[in-house]
């Protein structure tokens, strides 16, 4: 099975987004999830360095990591190739 899950960091959700990542990173650490992808999308700046912080940039990679763009939905555009760029190679 193949997957792929979106999230959009945005200023009003940065707590929960940022606990959302660590607590992906913990369970993906126990254990791996086979044939998974995640792919984050429209990270402001404050987000991204609290990634690149923490070390979990490093384990999504950064290839996977999308920071926010002036123009509405180019973000989001850029993941959804990643993941279709992802999927073909599966």
């Amino acid at each position: 099975h193949q997957g792929f899950a979106e999230l959009a960091g945005v200023e009003q959700g940065f707590h929960l987004a940022v606990a959302g990542i660590e607590a992906a990173h913990e369970a993906d650490r126990d254990e791996p999830a086979a044939g998974c992808l995640l792919v984050l999308s429209g990270l402001n700046e404050r987000l991204l360095t609290q990634l690149r912080n923490t070390g979990a940039l490093d384990h999504l990679g950064a290839e996977n990591v999308f920071a926010a763009r002036p123009n509405v939905g180019e973000s989001l555009q850029a993941g959804l190739r990643r993941a279709r760029e992802w999927q073909e190679s599966q």
